[in-house]
């Protein structure tokens, strides 16, 4: 499967090496460090297959240190956004506070206008567009998450580019493809449903794919999109994604929900270079020794810090690995000096662990991450 998904990207890639490579513009804004790395593993795939490949990046996040390419031959042009006001770092105590729908809208309002502000810099960013300009790109590749960028497309007369999703093949991202949707078969992204529901359940999927859709069209386009029209009148982003030659989507067909598709779909799960693993420092071998059974990984990543969980479900969470004395836990927790597991013997936390190592060791049971 794995061989299957390589050989269809880089053949995809190929088409491009008639002419000895292309010339590609890959549009990956510094904002979200998952998106950066998944934007970034396009940018060195296509790279390594031999094609000019460019990254233009505007810093919209100071905490995100990394561009998220590792190619040398890769070239990046780069501003930074300097205006002082909240940003992910500021967002993210509120992510455990309250998670009501109210607040769940609150913080899609203040999302939104982060982006927009964002993309009115991106927009004046004059330099940089008159640089690129003088590329003559063949092709762009941007994400939907980054709606912005078909403004920049615009301001560089790009015309042929592709578009990509950082996640699955929910049924926002599915209505791209310009068919039909299915809400009584395939489970809307803010629901808990299975493919297999009930008529109650189907009349509930109905409802919370259309939340879903204005949910999601606001958190990720309405901001840029009010920037763009008031640079440019009449772009419209949700149709420019539409007009896309293809839609890359980062998941695998064999374990994505069944929906129906088209062949301008393309899935690009588990894409990249494969980073070897590197062995594990001793305070981490020792955890793995001492566990009878094995160890289980716990994790929120880089954008819902432990640190900021409310003490009533830190104690859920310790009190239920208390419940597994054979097993070990290494939790990502940022603040050493809280030092919540010292009365838990099987419970070890880091504010910093070398994921990729640990998940190649043989005696770990499971990862647990957000969704």
């Amino acid at each position: 499967m794995m061989t299957s998904l390589v050989t269809s990207f880089f053949a995809f890639s190929c088409l491009f090496s008639i002419s000895d490579g292309y010339k590609i513009l890959v549009y990956n804004p510094r904002f979200a460090p998952s998106h950066v790395t998944y934007m970034g593993k396009i940018a060195d795939t296509l790279a390594d297959a031999g094609h000019d490949v460019v990254v233009y990046q505007p810093i919209l996040e100071r905490t995100v240190p990394k561009n998220g390419s590792g190619n040398p031959n890769i070239r990046f042009f780069f501003t930074k956004y300097e205006r002082e006001e909240p940003g992910i770092p500021e967002l993210q105590t509120d992510f455990w506070q309250d998670d009501t729908v109210g607040k769940l809208i609150t913080m899609s309002i203040e999302m939104r206008n982060l982006r927009k502000n964002h993309c009115d810099f991106v927009l004046e960013d004059q330099k940089n567009h008159e640089l690129l300009k003088k590329e003559k790109f063949d092709v762009a590749v941007l994400e939907i998450f980054e709606g912005c960028g078909f403004g920049v497309l615009e301001i560089l007369g790009l015309k042929k580019y592709i578009v990509t999703h950082s996640g699955s093949m929910i049924p926002m991202i599915n209505s791209y493809l310009g068919i039909p949707q299915s809400p009584s078969s395939v489970p809307s992204a803010v629901s808990s449903n299975t493919e297999k529901m009930s008529f109650l359940q189907r009349t509930g999927n109905f409802v919370t794919t259309l939340f879903e859709y204005s949910l999601l069209n606001y958190f990720m386009i309405d901001g840029p999109q009010q920037a763009v029209s008031e640079a440019m009148p009449g772009i419209n982003i949700n149709q420019r994604i539409k007009d896309a030659a293809f839609l890359f989507v980062n998941s695998d067909e064999f374990i994505d929900f069944i929906s129906p598709i088209t062949l301008k779909a393309v899935y690009i799960g588990a894409l990249g270079r494969i980073t070897p693993s590197k062995p594990l420092e001793k305070k981490y071998l020792d955890i793995f020794d001492s566990a009878k059974r094995g160890v289980i990984y716990f994790s929120f990543g880089t954008v819902i810090l432990s640190q900021g969980m409310p003490p009533h479900l830190r104690q859920i969470f310790l009190e239920a690995f208390s419940e597994f004395p054979d097993i070990n836990f290494i939790w990502k927790y940022e603040s050493e000096s809280d030092n919540i597991a010292k009365d838990y013997k099987n419970v070890f936390t880091f504010p910093f662990l070398p994921q990729n190592d640990l998940l190649d060791h043989p005696k770990l049971l499971a990862f647990i991450t957000h969704g």
